[in-house]
């Protein structure tokens, strides 16, 4: 009799506590719902400088917070990209959460047109900037709302303008942001008359009382990955190349013979366990082309030859002929690279 009173309280207890969880959650959702837009917090959860410091290996994850937070809501929200974005110094992602908007800018990947230079309660703007100076990798952490009133309090952020690529100007990094008076109104979003663009400087977290359009930017173009027998090279072996990181897509079965894995076995590593949020970026060099090289070369087995019935088209070689080529040497030879100026 004894033991079936017991019983009971404990199934009671065991009822009581299960609704409180359950309670709980619901409210957590309510709370969460509320929230229409997200960027996911995207954060460098491992890392290794490789080749003298010319590269970086980089696992991104998203918070694991906000990833709960996300997976709780019943309605979909709308989504951001994170960006994950490099220059020669400075990785960059980005983390927004905000409430409902009287309009979106659809222009803009749907993103909430701003009346505040103040978050609401719960709201965030942030930016993640990692430093790869002196090979070490150092955070901070930008309040975007903070720097427009710090920049000036007449302002509200609208955009941040970088998605694919950090901007470089006179060896400095930066990000474009487009800022928008108080008193000015939008009545139609595809119009960007009223915004003005200033720049972020990566280096003091602050915007700069410059205009991007009449600087020049810096914009290496290697391209390696335009020229369509690499494009092939590289889809086969199931990785993208751009001009700043190689990403992949999944990993093969012979990756133990990768050059990587017998150099650099914590990047290997960091490759295997989460192949498609892995980046390997490459960093300031000396000789921006050959950097490239050397990081196609990690990831195929030592001694490949990469420039194997390589054709160069016209437009990319330096005497304006085609070429097809059977050798790095060849390849250097005759293939243009160019830094433009936009």
């Amino acid at each position: 009799m004894k033991t079936k009173k017991i019983g009971a309280i404990f199934l009671i207890l065991l009822g009581v506590c299960m609704l409180f969880v359950f309670g709980i959650r619901e409210f957590k959702k309510q709370d969460l719902s509320k929230y229409k837009y997200w960027i996911v917090d995207t954060e460098i959860t491992d890392y290794e400088f490789i080749e003298n410091g010319r590269m970086i290996t980089v696992d991104w994850h998203s918070n694991k917070e906000v990833n709960q937070q996300v997976s709780v809501l019943d309605e979909k929200p709308k989504f951001g990209s994170p960006g994950r974005i490099a220059g020669k110094r400075f990785l960059v992602s980005y983390a927004a959460r905000f409430k409902a908007k009287s309009a979106w800018n659809e222009v803009r990947d749907d993103f909430p047109i701003l009346e505040q230079n103040y978050p609401d309660k719960g709201e965030y703007w942030k930016i993640n900037v990692y430093d790869t100076k002196g090979e070490k990798l150092d955070k901070k952490v930008l309040d975007v709302f903070e720097i427009t009133r710090n920049y000036n309090e007449n302002y509200y952020p609208a955009f941040i303008l970088n998605k694919y690529s950090i901007d470089s100007i006179d060896g400095k990094e930066y990000l474009t942001i487009s800022l928008r008076k108080k008193e000015d109104t939008i009545t139609d979003v595809r119009d960007e008359s009223k915004l003005l663009k200033r720049l972020i400087d990566l280096e003091t977290g602050k915007i700069v009382d410059i205009d991007p359009n009449n600087q020049k930017k810096s914009s290496p173009k290697i391209g390696l990955g335009s020229i369509d027998s690499f494009s092939q090279l590289f889809e086969d072996h199931d990785f993208y190349v751009s001009d700043n990181d190689i990403h992949f897509w999944k990993l093969g079965d012979n990756t133990k013979h990768w050059l990587l894995n017998r150099k650099y076995p914590k990047s290997m590593e960091i490759i295997s366990k989460n192949p498609e949020t892995s980046y390997i970026y490459k960093l300031a060099s000396d000789d921006d082309l050959q950097t490239s090289i050397d990081m196609i070369k990690l990831v195929f087995p030592e001694g490949t030859n990469i420039f194997k019935d390589i054709t160069i088209p016209a437009t990319s070689s330096k005497d304006g002929q085609e070429h097809l080529i059977q050798s790095e040497e060849e390849f250097l030879q005759y293939y243009k690279s160019s830094t433009e100026e936009e």
